[in-house]
């Protein structure tokens, strides 16, 4: 029987608009298209993880307005367990301000809204069905850190198996703490490179001074590299750094880092594809591939979500088994 993927993070209501080119500090842009959609970290991550093939329940904050009933019943129609979403009076539901550019590039702001109001101790009273060995939790990190902290902590004491997106990066030491109750860490060159910041500087000069690089990569591999070398030294057993267009680094503890290149599309909207990547990769878990198997899976969602415009992109698992055939059939 396939894992239950129990999916922790933010769920939002995003407004977005399109522009030529990003502005600058200071600057306006004159837009084209507004639109108002469904998204979140954790609620992308939810819905891509149901439509990658996974049983899923999503654990979140909204509130008690029309956006907080309109995403619940979004998930419902989805297929996935609403019954631990928290619904709070007199706070409105999160909301994200989305700029994107003909380059598929993109800046948000969140107001957090009611995600500030999903406390640690709501992680206390969650039925154990939820946190055990046979189940898979993926936390990101659009919610209170305490609160990140208690779920990777009751999924670590329970031997469920805890997989974090550390996005938005948090920066102070608690995000240590929430890697050390982690075993597979998910995240980008720039997630990785801010947490590096906080690691030991003793433990930090020993990765740097240690560890091989290849010449003809580019700095950003190349850094990332070293980020992903450290972050295995504060618990995770598998560091998975995204790398955008460049693909990504699989790394496990005494294991050399791989590279994976990303598969070529033409990008239309960057918006999202972390967040597919995440819920393929649980998704395929819970069907018992192996890691990597896993994040190559991952990489195609996101190649896939990022020729489609919206944050809520992500494709269907028969999608993603055509998209490899086809993939596999252009590489021979």
């Amino acid at each position: 029987m396939p894992a239950r993927v129990v999916v922790i993070g933010s769920s939002n209501t995003d407004l977005s608009v399109r522009v030529p080119v990003l502005p600058s500090p200071g600057q306006t842009r004159i837009g084209r298209d507004f639109s108002r959609s469904p998204g979140g970290k954790g609620a992308n991550q939810a819905v891509a993880a149901r439509r990658a093939g996974a049983q899923v329940a999503f654990i979140a904050a909204v509130g008690n307005d029309p956006e907080g009933a309109s995403a619940i019943e979004g998930f419902r129609r989805e297929g996935i367990d609403t019954r631990q979403i928290k619904v709070v009076p007199d706070i409105a539901s999160g909301v994200a301000l989305i700029v994107v550019d003909d380059k598929g590039r993109n800046l948000i702001a969140v107001a957090p809204g009611a995600n500030a109001k999903l406390e640690p101790d709501d992680f206390l009273d969650l039925p154990d069905q939820l946190f055990n060995p046979e189940s898979i939790i993926l936390i990101s990190l659009e919610i209170p850190p305490l609160s990140a902290f208690a779920a990777a902590t009751r999924g670590d004491l329970t031997r469920s198996l805890v997989v974090v997106n550390a996005a938005p990066p948090i920066d102070d030491s608690i995000m240590l703490s929430i890697i050390s109750k982690t075993d597979i860490l998910i995240l980008n060159d720039g997630e990785a490179a801010e947490i590096f910041e906080l690691i030991p500087g003793d433990t930090s000069r020993h990765v740097v001074a240690t560890i091989e690089t290849a010449r003809f990569e580019s700095p950003k591999i190349r850094s990332s590299r070293i980020a992903a070398s450290a972050l295995l030294t504060l618990g995770p057993s598998t560091v998975v750094v995204t790398l955008g267009a460049d693909g990504c680094l699989f790394a496990e503890k005494d294991q050399p880092i791989e590279h994976i290149p990303a598969f070529q599309v033409h990008a239309v909207d960057s918006v999202g594809a972390g967040d597919a990547f995440c819920g393929a990769f649980v998704a395929a878990l819970s069907d018992g591939l192996d890691r990597r198997a896993s994040t190559l899976r991952a990489s195609a969602a996101a190649a896939i979500s990022v020729t489609r415009a919206g944050a809520r992109s992500s494709p269907s698992s028969a999608e993603i088994d055509d998209f490899l055939a086809s993939a596999k059939s252009m590489n021979h």
